[in-house]
């Protein structure tokens, strides 16, 4: 963290781990395991560079959700169409590594991800429309907080506490 913020932070340093084993999950068992650390040491990477991005386009994410299991995420299923071992994935589900197509495969994860996507992003819609009565008008209304806690912050108002850590 210090070499990306010019100081210490706790929770840079976390999230990049947290992210870098979101990444490894879904291959875990069909790659190699000095796949498994590049592939970790890429998802924090990610991390770090979409929590910037996100900062830079003023999305609220102030514990790095977002970065940490979608881009991540995203990363991990896309990682195993790369770094497969196809003798892995015939040990693991008894399939033949001789007729194992990696190309193919890695279709598969893009669509896997595309599906993984619009799966979220239709049940987060109907579930955050129902909280909010399905009126557009009430989406200010119920799922914001009033503008003095807002400014304040939730972490002072709401726990008493400033989440961010200053070294």
């Amino acid at each position: 963290s210090r070499v990306v913020k010019k100081r210490y932070d706790l929770s840079l340093c976390l999230n990049a781990v947290l992210g870098g084993l979101v990444g490894i999950t879904a291959g875990c068992v069909v790659v190699v395991d000095a796949m498994a650390i590049i592939i970790g040491m890429i998802s924090a990477l990610i991390y770090i560079g979409s929590a910037n991005l996100l900062e830079k386009l003023k999305i609220d994410d102030p514990i790095g959700a977002s970065p940490v299991h979608l881009f991540c995420g995203i990363w991990g299923v896309i990682a195993v169409g790369i770094f497969i071992d196809a003798d892995t994935l015939g040990d693991s589900y008894s399939a033949d590594p001789e007729t194992f197509d990696q190309g193919a495969q890695f279709g598969q994860q893009i669509v896997g991800i595309v599906f993984i996507i619009l799966w979220v992003g239709a049940w987060s819609t109907l579930l955050f429309a129902s909280l909010m009565g399905f009126k557009k008008s009430n989406r200010t209304k119920f799922l914001r907080v009033t503008p003095e806690i807002e400014e304040a912050g939730m972490d002072a108002s709401e726990h008493g506490g400033d989440f961010e850590t200053h070294f």
